[in-house]
C-alpha cells in the first residue's frame, strides 16, 4: 500500500513529527512494493487542516512561526494544499496519471502547488540499489554492496541507529538513521562499489537524502550547506553536480546552555539524474560526497541509485 504524509512545519501540538515514523518504517521495508512519500509544508500549522478549529497553533520558540498573521499559511491556503496534495497522490496510486510530486524520473522540487515544502519519496525496493542505509555500526566504514567507505583527512563520520536518539536537544523528525558526517573544508567520503555492482548503465537517478546538523559548531551560522556528489569511473574520469539547496532555512545557530531546540532536522530528498555525470556508468568505481570550502556537518540518511521501472 501507497503512504504519503504531510507535516506541517509550525505544528504546535504534534513538535516530535512522529507522522514522519509512517514513512520512516516504509521505506526501511526490504520487500515493500508501493511507494512512500512525505512533505514538509513550510509556514503550516496542525489546526489549519481542520475546518472545525477556529484557533490556529504554532511551534513554541520557532522563528519561522512567530506571527499568526505574517508568518503562518492562512487557513484557506492550507486546505486547498490539503485537497491537491491528497487528489494527487490518489490519482498516482489509482489513476492513470502520476504527479510530478511522486515521480522518480523529475528531479526533487521545492515548490508544490504554490508552496514552500521539502519531500522524500522512496520507491518499491526492487527498483533501488541501495549504498547507504543506516541501520548498523558497520555502515560506517563500510557500504552495503560491499565497498569501503574512505574518509579524508581531518574529516570523520559517527553512525546513529533508526528510532535512537544520538543528538541531544533538536528533533529528528522520523527518529531516521544516519551518518554523521563531519568534515574540514574540502573534505570527502568515498563510497566504493564492488566490481558486480560497477554497472549502473540501466538505473537513471542518484538519490540521497541529507539534512545539516544543526548542533555542530562546524557548520557556518546563516547559510545552506553545500557539497558536490562525485561519480567517478575505473579509467579515473569523474564529473560532479553540486547540491547547495537541501533547505529554505539558513543553519541557525546551535542550542548553547540548555536542552531545548525548536528546529527539527528533515532529511531533505536529492535526485540527480545520471545522465548529468559525464562518465563511463557501465563502470563506476565510485560515488564521493566533497565538500566546498567551509567545514560543517551533514547527516545522511540514504544513498541509492534509482531504476524507473521494475528491472
Amino acid at each position: 500500500m501507497a503512504v504519503a504524509v504531510l507535516l506541517p512545519d509550525c505544528d504546535g501540538d504534534q513538535t516530535d513529527f512522529w507522522s514522519q515514523i509512517a514513512y520512516e518504517a516504509a521505506r526501511l521495508d526490504p520487500n515493500r512494493e508501493a511507494f512512500a512519500a512525505s512533505v514538509r509544508l513550510f509556514r503550516a500549522n496542525h489546526n489549519h487542516f481542520n475546518t472545525a478549529v477556529e484557533r490556529g497553533d504554532r511551534r513554541f520558540g520557532y522563528s519561522p512561526c512567530f506571527g499568526e498573521t505574517t508568518n503562518i499559511m492562512p487557513r484557506a491556503e492550507q486546505e486547498q494544499f490539503l485537497i491537491d496534495y491528497s487528489s494527487a497522490f490518489l490519482d498516482s496510486v489509482w489513476g492513470n496519471t502520476v504527479h510530478p510530486a511522486f515521480d522518480i524520473t523529475l528531479p526533487v522540487t521545492d515548490r508544490l502547488f504554490g508552496q514552500n515544502v521539502q519531500m522524500n519519496l522512496s520507491i518499491p525496493a526492487a527498483q533501488r540499489r541501495v549504498i547507504i542505509f543506516p541501520q548498523a555500526e558497520e555502515e560506517r566504514t563500510r557500504n552495503l554492496l560491499g565497498g569501503a567507505i574512505v574518509s579524508s583527512e581531518r574529516s570523520g563520520s559517527m553512525f546513529c541507529a533508526p528510532g535512537e536518539t544520538c543528538l541531544a536537544g533538536i528533533t529528528l523528525m522520523g527518529r531516521f538513521g544516519y551518518l554523521r558526517l563531519s568534515y574540514s573544508p574540502r573534505g570527502s567520503f568515498r563510497f566504493d562499489l564492488p566490481d558486480r555492482y560497477r554497472d549502473a548503465s540501466e538505473y537513471t537517478m542518484l538519490h540521497l537524502r541529507a539534512v545539516p546538523d544543526y548542533t555542530s559548531t562546524l557548520n557556518t551560522v546563516g547559510t545552506n550547506a553545500r557539497f558536490a556528489v562525485v561519480l567517478t569511473d575505473i579509467n579515473g574520469n569523474e564529473d560532479e553536480v553540486v547540491v547547495s539547496d537541501l533547505s529554505f532555512q539558513l543553519i541557525p545557530a546551535p542550542a548553547e546552555y540548555y536542552a531545548y531546540d525548536p528546529f527539527a532536522l528533515y532529511p531533505a530528498s536529492v535526485r540527480i539524474p545520471l545522465s548529468a555525470f559525464e562518465v563511463d556508468r557501465s563502470q563506476l568505481a565510485s560515488i564521493t560526497l566533497r565538500a566546498g570550502d567551509t567545514s560543517g556537518t551533514l547527516l545522511l540518511s540514504d544513498l541509492e541509485l534509482l531504476h524507473d521501472s521494475i528491472p
